[in-house]
């Protein structure tokens, strides 16, 4: 099998052995998927100065993520005590989702107030029940351990779906 790049090369990937698509193994189910990955900054130190009102205020933050993601298109796959993943189908729906959630934390006069990090990235996943597994979604989880507090740090990829389309000033 051949297959083009962006510099038009052309690369030779091997050869398919009929038992590379053998029937004994088990299918894995792919597609390509926008990531939105978002967490509390410092949760654990919001834990440790009260972890009852912390609590509290994450379930009110969480029904607005979920407001956003349905508003915008996107499908919550995964969550984990203050982490949530939610998958898009459009790089500008994911986008448009992380500057309303954030603008909409700005807004809100919830207490203890929480700070956010956002990563969006592009990518292959692996479809596992409903979860989304890969490349893609880790890609997703480190950009967003890259974003400022309050902050959204996207991929390459993702910038190049949006520029032109948004207007980030």
């Amino acid at each position: 099998f051949f297959f083009s790049s962006r510099r038009r090369h052309t690369r030779y990937l091997g050869d398919w052995s009929s038992d590379v698509c053998s029937s004994d193994l088990e299918k894995i189910d792919r597609k390509i998927s926008v990531i939105f990955a978002t967490d509390v900054v410092d949760y654990s130190l919001h834990m440790e100065k009260d972890e009852s009102g912390t609590v509290t205020s994450l379930r009110k933050y969480e029904k607005i993520l979920k407001e956003a993601f349905k508003k915008h298109g996107g499908r919550l796959f995964n969550t984990g005590g203050d982490s949530f993943m939610a998958e898009f189908s459009s790089a500008v729906k994911a986008v448009e989702c992380a500057i309303d959630f954030q603008n909409i934390v700005k807004e809100k006069n919830i207490k203890p107030a929480l700070s956010f990090r956002i990563g969006i990235n592009a990518g292959d996943v692996i479809l596992e029940k409903k979860n989304l597994l890969g490349d893609g979604v880790n890609v997703a989880a480190r950009l967003e351990q890259l974003a400022q507090p309050d902050g959204i740090t996207i991929s390459k990829s993702i910038f190049d779906y949006i520029e032109g389309k948004l207007d980030l000033q």
